[in-house]
């Protein structure tokens, strides 16, 4: 006989007992215990963006969940307790089916792969590409083998949507129907104009294909490490095909920042596009270009993610709970 278990999705009272749940079975996760950061991901009016699963009246398991568009969401932070049936995963992840929901996961482990490719799952890693700029000293990345690859293409204009309300104005729906996760124009304001750490400031550019026709979206971050600034691609929305042809754009703004290098990983994109304009596989090379700057950790990445089937899967940086800060306190 089976193990019977209470699936459901949460209701805004149970928030402390699913962050006390989390706490004594695994760790003081950061996106749990930062107000800021749970209210941001997790809150939807009086409901939470969690899956709750109850054995006694008591939590078995839970899974959280970012919304990307209504029915897209990515999960973040699966946990069953230690000792219940080993099938409750597979139960939550049905009960999210079952809802309507499609289902993907950037930053697993390498252990859970197994897991999602059972359950019918795509599972595999992003790619980390980045491009070099020329420097005296690299202080973020370790340049083995110092190789510089430049772009002179200038075919399109690249517009900076500075405020949300000239990305409103400016970028049509049907930019968002290339891709899944769909996302959308609320998804990039609450994403990159409205998160809640102002030392995460994202700049949204976009590629006008023609005048007053925006085809491609694309999101960027400056970020400091040790008096070295480096530029971090977090998020490509739209048609890819036009990345090609804003080489000069990346020229430019590597050489006038003075950025060690420009990032990006990635799943989805085609390679050639990147290596166009002038961007390097980490696996192609020695090179370390760490994922982790804040404490750094001199390290390639490796980032695991799981598609639940959705077609014209893409995954970046800044999807489901990734791309904030590892540096946190309680509040």
């Amino acid at each position: 006989m089976s193990i019977q278990y209470h699936i459901y999705i949460a209701n805004i009272e149970e928030r402390e007992d699913i962050v006390d749940f989390f706490n004594h079975e695994w760790k003081r996760a950061q996106t749990l215990n930062d107000q800021d950061l749970f209210d941001y991901y997790y809150v939807d009016r009086d409901k939470l963006n969690f899956v709750v699963a109850k054995r006694d009246g008591e939590i078995a398991g839970a899974c959280g969940f970012v919304r990307n568009d209504s029915k897209d969401i990515g999960l973040s932070n699966l946990l069953v307790r230690k000792g219940e049936d080993p099938v409750l995963v597979f139960r939550i992840l049905n009960f999210l089916e079952e809802e309507g929901f499609s289902l993907y996961c950037v930053n697993i482990t390498k252990e859970v792969m197994g897991i999602y490719r059972f359950y019918g799952y795509e599972v595999g890693k992003l790619k980390h590409y980045y491009k070099l700029f020329d420097r005296k000293e690299y202080k973020v990345a370790t340049i083995g083998k110092k190789e510089m690859h430049h772009s002179d293409t200038n075919w399109y204009s690249v517009i900076r949507f500075s405020t949300e309300h000239i990305f409103r104005e400016k970028v049509k729906d049907n930019i968002f129907n290339y891709q899944r996760p769909k996302k959308s124009c609320e998804y990039v304001i609450k994403r990159y104009y409205r998160f809640p750490y102002p030392l995460y400031t994202y700049q949204v550019w976009g590629i006008e294909r023609e005048k007053d026709y925006i085809s491609t979206i694309f999101v960027t971050r400056e970020q400091c490490v040790g008096g070295q600034k480096i530029l971090r691609m977090v998020d490509i929305i739209g048609s890819e095909e036009e990345m090609e042809g804003i080489g000069r754009f990346f020229e430019n703004l590597g050489r006038d920042n003075g950025y060690e290098y420009i990032d990006c990983l990635c799943y989805g994109i085609k390679d050639e596009i990147l290596k166009k304009l002038g961007f390097v596989c980490c696996e192609d090379d020695i090179n370390i270009i760490p994922d982790r700057l804040d404490p750094l950790e001199k390290c390639n990445a490796e980032i695991n993610f799981f598609n639940g089937n959705m077609p014209d899967f893409r995954a970046f940086r800044a999807d489901g709970d990734n791309d904030r800060p590892n540096i946190w306190s309680d509040k």
